[in-house]
Parts: C-alpha cells; sequence; structure tokens
C-alpha cells in the first residue's frame, strides 16, 4: 500500500488509485490503473489518466 498526494506517483507505482473525498474523508471513488509496467511518466495513457484524475478532483478543490 501506499500512500501520497502525488497524482504522477501514485498513477506510476499503484494497481488502483483512492481518491479521498475532502470531508468528511470518506473514499470517493477507487480508479484501476490498468497500465502496462513498467510505466513511463511520458507515456500518452499515463499522462491522460493523470489528466483525467486531476481534472476531475482537484478542479473542484482550486474552485
Amino acid at each position: 500500500m501506499l500512500g501520497t498526494y502525488d497524482v504522477d506517483e501514485a498513477v506510476l507505482l499503484s494497481d488502483r488509485v483512492v481518491v479521498m473525498e475532502a470531508r468528511p474523508g470518506r473514499i470517493g471513488e477507487i480508479i484501476d490503473v490498468d497500465l502496462p509496467r513498467p510505466r513511463d511518466r511520458s507515456h500518452a495513457a499515463v499522462a491522460r489518466l493523470r489528466d483525467e484524475i486531476v481534472s476531475r478532483y482537484f478542479s473542484e478543490a482550486v474552485a
């Protein structure tokens, strides 16, 4: 198990990314990372998944 706030790290190292809701700290979603290993940060599929997670969850936090 890996705990991190770094979305890049989560996508590169994990089989699943668990996104927590802000309050009261519940699981918002579990996202399967079904990408072959080794994963390269510059690979299009890695970048696409990272961008999807950031746009869905962190755009709300900034607003």
